[in-house]
């Protein structure tokens, strides 16, 4: 279903589809929880997320950390 980005299926009795979707409009999201109902699905709660950041945690390597070490031992 085209807005649709992830499904997961949890292990639960009830709410145990979450769906992630994207739109650039309201009618967008409305045309895809339309098609949602449509397949038998019902929605309890609904979520409109504005902006997203992400940082990788990377604690395999500090750059920053190795940089300072390196100019401590000059």
């Amino acid at each position: 279903m085209q807005g649709v980005v992830d499904v997961r299926e949890m292990l639960t009795d009830r709410r145990n589809i979450h769906v992630e979707v994207v739109g650039t409009s309201t009618e967008d999201i409305t045309r895809i929880t339309d098609a949602l109902h449509e397949l038998g699905l019902t929605i309890n709660s609904s979520e409109i997320m504005r902006q997203r950041r992400v940082q990788p945690f990377n604690h395999f390597f500090f750059t920053g950390a190795l940089d300072d070490d390196a100019e401590r031992e000059d």
